[in-house]
């Protein structure tokens, strides 16, 4: 088994939270994202949409269908 490198890990978060922050800074910027939702909300998100079920096409359209409604619900509505 490989070990893991501690260092690697963090450099990896980084990156993630960086791609993560320009995509909800962009998002909003366009409108599409509502204005409360913070990088930490899009990362819990992008954690619970990946459910684990045994048949691996049961689990791609549960992550897909669940993915899709916790995104609708961060989408920007008109006042």
């Amino acid at each position: 088994a490989l070990a893991a490198d501690p260092a690697l890990d963090d450099a990896g978060a980084a990156a993630l939270l960086e791609v993560v922050g320009r995509l909800v800074e962009r998002a909003r910027a366009a409108g599409e994202l509502r204005p409360d939702v913070s990088v930490s909300d899009v990362l819990l998100v992008i954690a619970t949409a990946a459910p684990s079920l045994p048949d691996p096409a049961q689990q791609a359209a549960a992550s897909a269908r669940l993915l899709d409604i916790l995104l609708e619900g961060l989408r920007s509505r008109p006042a």
